[in-house]
């Protein structure tokens, strides 16, 4: 009876922390993200303040947690793949964020600066680095920094994949690949 009473638990908890979720990236939708209030999110989410504080520290936390968790899913899906090479890696990492096309068009769409969604890509996509990073190919003698190696590698695909969404995704997710590919092995 204990795993069944912990895994209902887990159920509704995680129902809980999704309706706070789904919340805030609605209100985004409508409204830029510094301009909304925790006390929207409960009303939006039907819950609490109590209950919100329970589960999450600020709406940072909220978001935060909601991209830790797509971004996870995403890396999980490239460890997964059968055949491991840095264009199948490339083609699943634009095809998972493929299928939020809209959402993330309106998100940049309402939130004009973009400079939040800048900083957050960044934050993640340097979690991509140590899955590509056996792909890259040096072909010089000179010891690389690598946190500036990931900033060259990453700041080509932030602005690519911002230009991509903002333009509606208006190229196949494979496509994408193979042009980000074709950039980083021209400029490596």
């Amino acid at each position: 009876m204990e795993d069944y009473e912990i895994h209902m638990m887990s159920a509704r908890t995680l129902e809980t922390q999704r309706s706070f979720t789904h919340a805030l990236i609605e209100l985004m939708c409508v409204y830029p993200y510094n301009e909304i209030t925790v006390k929207e999110i409960v009303a939006r989410a039907k819950r609490t303040r109590q209950t919100f504080y329970r589960h999450f520290t600020s709406k940072q936390d909220v978001l935060d947690r909601q991209l830790d968790s797509m971004y996870n899913e995403c890396y999980s899906l490239i460890n997964k793949l059968p055949t491991q090479t840095l264009d199948s890696a490339l083609t699943t990492y634009f095809t998972y964020w493929y299928q939020y096309r809209d959402t993330i068009k309106r998100l940049l769409e309402v939130n004009r600066s973009t400079t939040l969604m800048r900083e957050l890509t960044l934050k993640y996509a340097a979690k991509l680095y140590p899955l590509i990073k056996q792909y890259m190919k040096r072909s010089y003698d000179e010891p690389v920094d690598e946190f500036y190696f990931q900033q060259f590698i990453f700041g080509g695909l932030v602005q690519m994949k911002m230009q991509w969404f903002s333009r509606g995704c208006d190229v196949p997710p494979e496509q994408m690949a193979r042009k980000l590919l074709s950039f980083w092995r021209e400029s490596l």
